[in-house]
């Protein structure tokens, strides 16, 4: 009688899509990594204590499980760290904001995240708009590319009739 009712209740949670243990669950969703036919279901996560997987990604999760091997699934950890990174893939690629995503790199910390500073090593310059490879801040003519320094000098532009005396004039010089 004992191993009736055992086979009855094992038959039960087969057909119904009942997983019994956490480690069941793992290794059904571990399994489907190495080319088993039947993709987990919310119930398989569920009881694998892995959160945020809902209808609207368990089809996109399900697809990541399986382009891995069962040893990149194996474990809870493993499954929750695949399941939080998509669902921060798609919230950055949506625009959502939360707090599970990661903060830029900014090397300098002027306050520009590197992959859109010109100079992410130099905390006074972001940008270089001409693209001669000085920052807008240190180029005189930043919308220029042939001309990146400028000096202001004395040039002699003549003499003085009555005194003879040397006439300078500042003018902009640039290199």
């Amino acid at each position: 009688m004992l191993k009736r009712f055992t086979f009855t209740l094992l038959l039960l949670s087969v057909t119904q899509g009942y997983t019994q243990t956490p480690q069941d669950a793992l290794i059904t969703i571990a399994t489907y990594a190495e080319d088993a036919n039947t993709p987990p279901t919310l119930e398989d996560y569920h009881y694998a204590n892995i959160a945020d997987v809902g209808s609207h990604n368990l089809h996109a999760i399900n697809a990541k499980v399986k382009a891995l091997s069962f040893k990149d699934v194996d474990t809870q950890a493993e499954v929750q760290n695949l399941v939080d990174a998509y669902n921060q893939m798609i919230a950055s690629v949506m625009g959502i904001v939360t707090s599970h995503i990661l903060t830029p790199v900014d090397t300098d910390g002027d306050g520009v995240p590197d992959i859109n500073d010109a100079f992410p090593n130099n905390p006074n310059e972001n940008a270089d708009s001409d693209g001669d490879g000085v920052g807008n801040n240190a180029d005189a003519r930043p919308n220029d590319p042939n001309i990146t320094d400028c000096n202001t000098e004395q040039v002699l532009v003549g003499y003085d009739f009555e005194t003879g005396q040397p006439i300078y004039e500042e003018r902009e010089v640039c290199s």
